[in-house]
């Protein structure tokens, strides 16, 4: 008789990534796609495996990571169970893009008493307008509740002195959306744009674009919205509170905000970092901030998502001319560093030139490895992979895992316990998958008990598994 192994789990609301979006792992069904480092890949088992204590690992992106203590991580090259992780181990994110889902419909109620022929037509789905319009709210601007009945009435969009293109953006957004031209003043602070339409700010707040700058968080609709909605969304959050000079970041007194922007931005293959703000002397709210790491997510940012003003484009367009072949946000940790020096003659031989002799940046990079160096950066693994593909030469296998995967790395920086919760686990053709960004396995020996039998796909997956003659399988609890 066999051993039955054990499932390995996650708490309930973790997020991964189907063919839905981004949903919690308890909505995931047998026959759905999940998002892996290798591309989607199908779900074959999903169930909820009880209340288990949670391991909680505080990775350098100031994300907390949670799972049960045997949940297994990859890290240099291995599975490690979360509970023998030590601080500054890797774990790894990835640059691959993820699945957006197609959800762009939604419901809402009017907000106004009664129509009246000011009455504005609301849309009933996402677009792209009106996405832009309430990341660019929750960033730089606020809803007025009335004094009268406390029912929201005014949507107020704030700008900068300089900003007249934006002005001009907004209103054309405004008016399209909404057929209501907003109106322009200038205050003693900064100029602003006033909508006053209870079904309109109605609307923003049924959406999940209301509440004061403390409690806001993306809304939810948006993490199962297409891949043009979400990206609208962004631009417009870090048009209003983004910034693309000296590093591109985004700035809120909200953390919920940050860290669903952080898994938002994920689905493009774009790692961030959230660093906790300081108290301020003056008693106002510590403002955090969100990082996008790596030259290559940059411009994976730039292309695909981008700025409304020419002023931040510009600003990022800047930043990125800098030079970027030492990208420190895309640093990888070698388990074995030797497989460097081992294939230096074929790199140098890929490197030569016509003149017998090799590039000194190459002979530099090798040498520093003979001196006990153990990283390297993506890039400078890429390259590596590619010449040593050219020929018959076997390549590192980390290496090789690394670039196929498009591996991000992030290091635990504490691990602690929590109480038990609900947890929940799946199985993957593949046997990994992504898990709030991380990269993790499936069941921890997983087996037949593992896999349901009143499942039409369960009784296939069953069907495959034959014992020898003159054996049988047993399963029991």
């Amino acid at each position: 008789m066999a051993a039955t192994g054990r499932l390995s789990c996650l708490p309930t609301g973790t997020l991964v990534n189907t063919q839905n979006g981004l949903v919690g792992i308890e909505d995931v069904r047998p026959g759905d796609f999940i998002r892996t480092a290798r591309g989607p890949r199908r779900v074959l088992v999903s169930e909820q495996t009880g209340v288990k204590s949670v391991v909680a690992i505080v990775l350098s992106t100031g994300v907390v990571f949670r799972c049960s203590p045997d949940h297994k991580l990859r890290s240099l090259g291995q599975w490690v169970e979360a509970s023998a992780l030590r601080p500054g181990d890797p774990l790894y994110m990835s640059f691959t893009a993820g699945l957006f889902g197609p959800s762009i419909e939604f419901e809402v109620e009017p907000t106004a008493a009664y129509r009246t022929r000011k009455t504005p037509s609301l849309p009933t789905g996402w677009s792209q307008d009106l996405a832009e319009l309430v990341g660019y709210a929750m960033a730089d601007g606020h809803i007025a509740h009335s004094n009268y009945n406390g029912k929201p009435a005014q949507l107020v969009l704030a700008f900068d002195w300089h900003d007249e293109d934006l002005v001009r953006h907004f209103t054309h957004v405004i008016r399209g959306l909404f057929g209501k031209t907003p109106t322009f003043r200038r205050t003693r602070t900064c100029p602003i744009l006033m909508l006053s339409s209870m079904d309109v700010c109605g609307l923003l707040e049924q959406l999940g674009a209301g509440g004061t700058s403390k409690v806001i968080q993306v809304p939810p609709g948006l993490f199962s919205a297409p891949r043009e909605i979400a990206a609208s969304f962004l631009r417009g959050y870090f048009e209003g509170d983004g910034t693309a000079s000296g590093a591109l970041s985004v700035r809120s007194v909200s953390r919920d905000m940050l860290e669903g922007v952080h898994h938002l931005l994920s689905l493009f293959g774009i790692p961030s970092s959230i660093a906790d703000g300081s108290d301020d002397p003056r008693g106002y709210s510590p403002r955090h901030t969100l990082f996008v790491l790596g030259d290559r997510s940059k411009r994976t940012f730039r292309d695909q998502i981008g700025f409304i003003s020419a002023k931040k484009r510009g600003q990022l367009d800047r930043l990125l001319s800098k030079p970027t072949e030492k990208s420190t946000a895309e640093v990888l940790t070698l388990p074995n560093p030797h497989e460097i020096l081992s294939n230096k003659s074929r790199l140098y031989d890929c490197e030569r030139r016509s003149d017998g002799k090799g590039l000194q940046a190459l002979y530099v990079f090798v040498h520093r490895f003979a001196a006990g160096r153990t990283t390297c950066t993506l890039r400078r693994a890429e390259w590596i992979i590619n010449a040593l593909k050219t020929g018959d030469t076997d390549v590192p296998e980390f290496l090789d895992e690394a670039v196929s995967r498009q591996y991000f790395e992030v290091a635990a920086r504490s691990v602690s316990w929590e109480p038990p919760v609900p947890m929940y686990d799946i199985a993957v053709e593949g046997e990994e998958y992504i898990a709030d960004g991380i990269v993790v396995h499936n069941s921890s020996g997983p087996n037949l008990q593992n896999i349901p039998i009143r499942t039409e796909l369960g009784r296939r997956i069953r069907a495959a598994f034959v014992p020898e003659p003159g054996w049988r399988f047993l399963a029991a609890d």
